[in-house]
């Protein structure tokens, strides 16, 4: 499993969890089985960074967001952060562009 796999499956699994207080008891699990379902598809094709199928992704998970009421917190006044630039991996320097996907909890302070 690649770093880059093990921090999606980090930001899902806290997405998730925020879902999980943000909805009623009852159909948590059922939401939660169905977003992991979608992301993890066959139809996203990994996921590879500055794909496309990674661009459906972070739009899948901007919507979730938007849903439930989070702030966005991205570019452009959206939830979406474009990133880039030359990174050092184990293999060299490597040009890579990606996504995050943020927002913010409505009350919270967005310094810390």
């Amino acid at each position: 499993m690649t770093i880059r796999t093990k921090l999606l499956a980090a930001l899902l699994f806290c997405l998730s969890l925020g879902l999980l207080a943000q909805q009623p008891a009852g159909s948590n699990s059922i939401q939660i089985h169905d977003a992991m379902k979608s992301l993890s598809s066959d139809a996203m094709q990994g996921r590879g960074s500055g794909t496309p199928d990674e661009l459906a992704a972070a739009n899948y998970l901007a919507g979730e967001l938007r849903a439930i009421g989070i702030t966005p917190a991205g570019d452009k006044g959206g939830y979406i952060q474009d990133v880039s630039g030359v990174f050092q991996f184990y293999s060299g320097s490597k040009q890579w562009n990606t996504r995050n996907v943020l927002g913010i909890l409505p009350g919270s302070d967005p310094k810390l």
